[in-house]
């Protein structure tokens, strides 16, 4: 450890491999200790971090009031995931003790947006989706979501499959919702796993395949009963993830490893 040095940014990162678990022990609470003498050096990054970890008691017992401050000082300062983090509460009201504030959300996230953030495209782009802190807009939500999800944002590419299968303001498109829900699944995001498995039992967007369906249906941890009824299903079932455990074109084996 560096952290004799008193470095703030030397401090920052030991808390970031904490809490990573990468070339350091796994551990939430070190990473908040370290992110707190950081925080206390005037180190914006690890005031928004030890800020998070107060508001979901990463660590220390939680604190909302107390990690919502901090978020909110980091964001003050012009940190870009504090600002999305702060306008993600003011929207719901989380941590504030007050009601939503809608104007100030929009303020803290168009910001976000504005710096390139990519989870800010998704959250201004929902905005837009669902008509909450903007008008309805849902060519304005498209072009946003598929900006998030060209920088590689899950849950943009989901919302994206949704979309293209309801035709809600936007032309239906199977095949372009299939694809997204495919995308946002090869991610790790369970939603688009369970619509991409009902895509294949139904044969929308994509050729019906009733072992793909089921394949993502456990993926998602779902399993319909009615692929239960009988031991040739059973055989189907093992012999298929059997082929997909050999074959593992795409990383199968890797799903469920922790993400950061």
């Amino acid at each position: 450890h560096r952290q004799a040095s008193g470095d703030p940014e030397s401090l920052f990162q030991i808390g970031v491999a904490h809490e990573l678990g990468v070339a350091m022990q796994y551990s939430p609470y070190l990473a908040s200790y370290f992110y707190r003498n950081a925080s206390e050096k005037g180190h914006v990054a690890a005031m928004y971090e030890y800020g998070r970890c107060l508001m979901h008691g990463i660590g220390p017992k939680q604190d909302e009031f107390k990690g919502l401050e901090l978020i909110a000082k980091s964001a003050e300062e012009g940190y870009v995931p504090a600002l999305l983090h702060y306008g993600l509460c003011l929207e719901s009201g989380e941590g504030t003790g007050k009601p939503p504030d809608p104007h100030n959300a929009v303020f803290c996230l168009q910001q976000a947006m504005e710096a390139g953030y990519p989870q800010a495209y998704y959250h201004v782009g929902r905005g837009y989706a669902e008509g909450v802190m903007y008008p309805k807009n849902v060519k304005r939500a498209e072009d946003l979501f598929l900006k998030a999800a060209n920088l590689g944002v899950p849950q943009a590419m989901y919302s994206l499959g949704n979309l293209y299968r309801d035709g809600d303001g936007l032309k239906r498109d199977p095949t372009k919702a299939a694809k997204m829900y495919k995308l946002a699944a090869d991610k790790g995001h369970p939603s688009a796993m369970y619509n991409l498995g009902i895509c294949y039992m139904n044969g929308f967007g994509v050729q019906q395949d009733r072992s793909e369906a089921l394949w993502w249906f456990i993926k998602a941890g779902y399993r319909p009963k009615s692929f239960e009824s009988s031991e040739d299903d059973e055989k189907e079932l093992k012999d298929y993830i059997a082929k997909k455990d050999t074959e593992d074109p795409k990383g199968w084996k890797g799903w469920g490893v922790r993400q950061q």
